[in-house]
């Protein structure tokens, strides 16, 4: 049986007020092509599909459509909710999506467990998705109230996955789908620092040794986990930050079957909206940003100065639109000294107003100036 695991599309998601849809419907397009042209038994989408709870009409549009393309060729899916996203959202349109064969998932269960009906025959899944503590500690094991009051939130995890993984029958490929931190996974520079925490993060030893396969949704590089059975954190379908440009993403193709080792392959998706982070010289950089202007995608722009320059993002931008992010560099230590001289500072209005212009393209408007002041103000009287 062939599966295509992934994870963590966050449609919806804007880097400095600019939209990353335009990639991710590439992305998703490419995914479905390939489904297709390989014969993809399910999908398994392992949880964060929106990047928040309130996702906007044009990305849910994005998500859904994709769904009804892959239930049109007659391939279903499964979904699982994760941390960035609405459970009362996914529970609302899961009578909806299940006339299109896609299993939904967002609330936690000890009866999450379901057989999908694929073209080469049944899939036993059990269904984990973001064990948000809210959720979770109302589930009921079969021990005494006093027990399930020394549960910690490690512990209800392992139990649930305990209960779910028992419940999967036996005949058929046995997977379980999870959105949740485990311990030593790589992480990137866009996960929620306190959802791969120590505080909610479990070892790998919780995934049952009879499992055919476990995939995993949360961590946004692509790996194999270390685990008694293959477990694989599909990561997500292109980059979302700065700090993520150049790193691999896509989704896993997985081969499973009854008495058979479980077989990967990491599939590499090319970003429709690849993201460069540039180090230039003031120097030569008019020259440099004319042919970088030829090259598709999005900047984050560091320029090295040997003196500051007003009016130097306005430059930037102009010659090269898609450059998000602007940041300078004194490499003069001498001047950076001269810098923070009393008397050589500027106005802190007039500071607040070229920081805004440089980070968002545009001068701060009246009622945000009034804020800073007032906070300026309130420290002021603080440290008097």
């Amino acid at each position: 049986m062939r599966l295509l695991h992934t994870a963590d599309w966050h449609a919806g998601r804007h880097l400095s007020r600019r939209s990353l849809d335009e990639g991710l419907e590439k992305s998703l397009g490419e995914l479905v092509d390939y489904a297709v042209r390989e014969k993809v038994d399910a999908v398994l989408l392992a949880g964060d599909v929106f990047d928040g709870t309130k996702p906007p009409p044009s990305s849910q549009q994005l998500v859904y459509r994709t769904l009804m393309r892959l239930y049109l060729e007659k391939i279903p899916v499964a979904v699982i909710a994760g941390n960035h996203d609405s459970v009362g959202h996914w529970h609302a349109l899961k009578p909806v999506f299940e006339l299109a064969n896609v299993t939904i998932v967002s609330e936690l269960s000890t009866g999450s467990v379901h057989t999908i009906q694929t073209r080469s025959g049944p899939l036993h899944l059990a269904s984990l998705p973001w064990p948000n503590e809210r959720l979770l500690s109302p589930i009921r094991f079969e021990q005494s109230d006093a027990d399930e009051l020394k549960l910690t939130w490690a512990d209800r995890v392992r139990r649930l996955v305990q209960v779910l993984c028992n419940e999967l029958k036996p005949g058929a490929p046995r997977l379980l789908m999870s959105h949740l931190m485990v311990n030593g996974s790589r992480v990137s520079c866009t996960e929620r620092k306190l959802s791969i925490s120590d505080t909610y993060a479990v070892p790998s030893e919780i995934f049952p040794k009879d499992l055919n396969y476990v995939a995993l949704g949360h961590v946004h590089t692509p790996q194999t986990v270390a685990a008694p059975i293959k477990s694989c954190y599909a990561g997500c379908l292109r980059p979302m930050d700065f700090g993520e440009a150049g790193e691999a993403r896509g989704f896993y193709r997985v081969e499973v079957g009854v008495g058979k080792p479980t077989e990967t392959e990491f599939v590499e998706l090319s970003p429709a909206q690849p993201l460069h982070q540039m180090e230039l010289q003031r120097e030569t950089l008019e020259q440099e940003l004319d042919q970088l202007a030829q090259r598709p995608g999005l900047y984050k722009v560091i320029v090295h100065l040997q003196t500051p320059e007003t009016g130097l993002a306005d430059l930037i931008r102009k010659k090269l639109p898609n450059a998000l992010m602007v940041r300078t560099l004194l490499t003069s230590q001498s001047h950076a000294n001269d810098l923070i001289a009393p008397e050589k500072l500027l106005d802190p209005v007039e500071t607040f107003r070229q920081f805004h212009q440089s980070e968002y393209g545009c001068a701060p408007e009246g009622e945000l100036v009034d804020l800073f002041l007032s906070l300026l103000k309130e420290d002021a009287l603080e440290t008097a």
